[in-house]
């Protein structure tokens, strides 16, 4: 098994059997995380050809580990409302789609404002998080609007912010490589995933042989999909190769922007770099319309 020294915790894997270990030393000692998996079956509805499926519906296709964390840091839950997970994602496809994740929105922080965001960091491969704004998160394919669709690519060791208003998939890209992320949020919230899987996915699907394609069972206008990069942002303590669960641990107000985004609105969207100048153009009109509506 190998360190993921990424996470700055004594986290180990074996990538051959998607083994992980989290392993006590003298000083430090893991608090027992909640466990769930998603298995084939439940992610049919959102694939692009779900029969793909049939005959593996029992069989997990990627694990998660919520609230983990260290003995002592019990606090970030309990009082900060801070909660840190670790999913693990098996090296497949869906037929000719990428392996992704079943996709999620979050609601408003309060009514009329802003959703809640969350930060994630790739320990192990490489991730592409598909993000798209929607004008009802709960809302079938004949109903609901997209307003903007991004993939933001993110490497080992960087970190990857979802901004408010922004539902995401995390796909992995690499046929060669599992995928292992960290992320913090809120646990204040439940995710809705009712939209996604009425919609059968988000509005683009990320595949082998064609690239990336729209979902047909849209009716609305699907928008061009803005691609960009992760960016360090130093400010809020989210740097490459410095694994942020010790960051979150001992500055939770680094990680504030988890429950009051409408604070650190030019910073979390610093995170996110577009490949395109006229992309970049589109980011500061809608950081001021932000800026306006809350």
């Amino acid at each position: 098994m190998q360190p993921l020294t990424d996470t700055g915790l004594n986290i180990h894997f074996e990538p051959e059997t998607l083994r992980i270990a989290f392993v006590d030393t003298k000083k430090e000692q893991f608090q027992r995380p909640e466990y769930s998996v998603r298995t084939y079956g439940a992610l049919g509805p959102i694939l692009e050809n779900p029969g793909c499926v049939e005959g593996r519906e029992q069989q997990i296709i990627y694990w998660m580990f919520r609230n983990l964390g260290l003995k002592g840091n019990e606090d970030m839950l309990r009082v900060h409302s801070l909660r840190y997970d670790l999913s693990v994602f098996r090296l497949q496809q869906f037929g000719q789609e990428l392996m992704k994740t079943s996709g999620h929105y979050h609601p408003p922080i309060y009514r009329g404002g802003p959703s809640y965001p969350e930060i994630y960091e790739v320990v192990y491969g490489t991730a592409i998080f598909l993000m798209q704004e929607v004008d009802d998160i709960n809302a079938g394919p004949r109903d609901v609007q997209v307003r903007n669709c991004i993939a933001l690519r993110c490497e080992q060791g960087q970190k990857a912010i979802m901004p408010p208003n922004f539902g995401h998939v995390t796909i992995n890209p690499d046929p060669e490589r599992p995928l292992i992320t960290t992320n913090w949020v809120c646990s204040d919230f439940n995710s809705v995933y009712r939209g996604a899987e009425l919609c059968r996915g988000f509005a683009w699907y990320n595949t082998q042989d064609r690239g990336w394609v729209p979902n047909p069972a849209y009716d609305c206008e699907i928008p061009r999909l803005m691609h960009a990069g992760c960016a360090d942002v130093p400010q809020l303590g989210l740097e490459s190769k410095t694994g942020m669960y010790r960051v979150g641990c001992s500055s939770p107000e680094l990680l504030a922007l988890c429950k009051r985004p409408q604070d650190f609105t030019e910073l979390l969207w610093s995170g996110i770099r577009f490949s395109d100048a006229q992309d970049e153009d589109w980011k500061a009109r809608y950081i001021a319309g932000l800026a306006q509506a809350y």
